[in-house]
């Protein structure tokens, strides 16, 4: 049940809640920040190297010639660049992709 607070509820001079503010039975506020900092830095940190990893999981030099990797990196998409794109970077073409070369292991071992 979600009550309200009242101006002067507040248990003494050092009691940070608002007015108006929505509160739980408790006197808890309700809303807001969810969660602490350390689990916001951690969540970022996660969110940062997923990207890193996704980064780093794109075709080896070798795969292109170096006039196409320079087209591909030059910041212009292109309508003809967006295939490769597409398959050089996004994530879930790329494990898509992993996880289709590890099924085919998988049935030639059998």
């Amino acid at each position: 049940m979600i009550k309200y607070i009242r101006k002067n509820q507040g248990k003494g001079p050092g009691d940070r809640r608002r007015a108006g503010r929505a509160a739980d039975s408790n006197g808890r506020p309700v809303g807001g920040r969810s969660c602490s900092r350390p689990v916001s830095a951690l969540c970022l940190c996660m969110a940062a190297s997923t990207a890193l990893s996704c980064t780093a999981m794109a075709s080896p030099e070798f795969a292109h010639s170096s006039e196409k990797w320079e087209t591909l990196r030059d910041n212009v998409m292109e309508y003809h660049e967006l295939a490769d794109l597409i398959h050089e970077y996004n994530a879930t073409v790329i494990n898509n992709r992993l996880e289709y070369d590890e099924y085919r292991a998988k049935a030639m071992m059998i």
